[in-house]
């Protein structure tokens, strides 16, 4: 029976164990009574296939395993000579091996153990190792400046500088603990020890053209957003992840739910989704949109690195979800479109509201309610005896009286107005004249 996991992590104590993300589950592939931390303790993984049912994993006693998820064999290939944990692992499209380790030396091989190409890069401990999609590799560590190297012949490409001195004149450290690609493979982005995350342009300049300072812990993990050239996700030592934005060099987001080191993030290739998992011995799954922890896996051991699929069994579930959503949507649709044509009016029936109208406009311009100033009481005593739909109809006579008394009312009101106003205006005036007059007296005697 074959297993469909959506991701695989490798533990501190040797396991590799696969998950299942829908069932939230996981299943030992490795026994575990057999395993030695001191020397299977798994370091690297990586994908040895497009297909990724073959992962190729590095041990701490330097030797390469490879593991295929369909029939569930486990295979030795071959040990790599030295010391030193592998800390970087890839498979080219030609199905040969780069191996990084800490003592500083990058290494091809083949798949039966021939080396191809040796290069050691600096006496520094070499802790990251990126490639992008043509296939270029990208080295830094401890005491050792981030460069590119040709991914045929391991020859250097371009060496970047360390940065400016800080504030007392001294130098900064060089202490680089990841570095990825971005996804067009034209700029490097990496995380340090002295909690900074910088931005390179090996196009325009070897020093970085963007760096930032987040917290005061050590970044440890790294991983750049499949979805957004523009978006970092990074995790530290004292367990905080975040999303980071490389235009502003700013935080923008931050994912809750880790309780220590994060050793490893990994992004989705075509979904908003990142896994992570640390020494607190959990896989988390987190949506970058909603920020939302959508599915926790507890492995029982310490994990230092994982693998994600790009086929999820929760994609197919969240599809089916998505389908009925636009089913339902549809209906919805069909039910609103349905009810408009039983709601429509037919022109018969609007023809007979607008003669409803016209008549009631008729009934009120023939019924006029007037009411004198000495007949008020006595309508009042009518509308308590009489009911209220009983109107009395006036003749036109009456009607021209009202009239004119209420325009006689207005016009002797506004000549009241009138004759008042100029009155006030007058005394104002005179006041006014006689005060400036008693003024310029008493200024004429104090002259003289």
């Amino acid at each position: 029976v074959v297993l469909i996991m959506d991701c695989f992590v490798g533990a501190a104590t040797g396991a590799i164990k696969s998950i299942s993300l829908r069932d939230s589950s996981f299943s030992n592939i490795t026994t575990v009574r057999e395993l030695d931390p001191k020397k299977d303790e798994i370091t690297s993984m990586a994908f040895s296939g497009d297909d990724q049912t073959e992962i190729l994993v590095a041990q701490l006693d330097r030797s390469l395993r490879l593991y295929d998820s369909v029939t569930g064999a486990i295979s030795t290939l071959f040990s790599l000579e030295g010391e030193g944990r592998i800390r970087g692992l890839h498979v080219t499209k030609g199905q040969e091996i780069v191996t990084a380790s800490d003592e500083g030396t990058v290494e091809l091989w083949e798949r039966s153990g021939e080396k191809r190409a040796s290069v050691r890069v600096g006496d520094g401990e070499l802790l990251a190792m990126g490639v992008n999609g043509e296939g270029s590799i990208a080295v830094s560590g401890k005491k050792l400046l981030l460069r590119t190297l040709d991914p045929a012949t391991l020859k250097e490409n371009w060496k970047s500088k360390n940065v400016r001195n800080d504030w007392l004149d001294l130098e900064v450290p060089i202490w680089d603990m990841q570095a990825k690609y971005s996804n067009d493979g034209k700029y490097i982005v990496t995380s340090t020890g002295t909690h900074e995350i910088r931005y390179y342009d090996p196009r325009a300049q070897k020093k970085p053209v963007k760096r930032m300072e987040w917290l005061e812990e050590p970044i440890t993990a790294l991983s750049v957003s499949q979805t957004s050239d523009w978006t970092v996700i990074a995790g530290n030592t004292k367990g905080e992840m975040a999303q980071f934005d490389l235009r502003k060099m700013l935080p923008n987001a931050k994912f809750k739910g880790q309780a220590g080191s994060v050793r490893c993030i990994q992004s989705h290739s075509s979904a908003p989704l990142i896994a992570s998992c640390g020494i607190d011995r959990f896989v988390r799954v987190h949506d970058v949109n909603t920020r939302k922890l959508m599915h926790k896996v507890y492995c029982k051991a310490r994990l230092n690195t994982l693998l994600l699929r790009d086929e999820l069994t929760i994609l197919s579930k969240m599809k089916e979800e998505d389908k009925e959503d636009w089913a339902l949507m549809d209906s919805r649709k069909e039910e609103e479109l349905i009810d408009e044509k039983e709601i429509k009016i037919e022109p018969e029936d609007e023809e007979d509201v607008w003669d409803a109208i016209e008549k009631e406009e008729e009934e009120e311009k023939e019924v006029v309610e007037v009411k004198d100033e000495g007949e008020e009481d006595e309508e009042e005593e009518e509308e308590e005896v009489q009911p209220m739909t009983k109107r009395r109809k006036i003749t036109q006579k009456p009607k021209a009286k009202g009239k004119e008394r209420k325009r006689k009312e207005s016009e002797a009101e506004k000549e009241e107005d009138i004759q008042e106003i100029p009155v006030k205006r007058k005394k104002v005036v005179t006041n006014k004249r006689k005060g400036a007059e008693e003024i310029a007296k008493e200024n004429k005697k104090r002259r003289k």
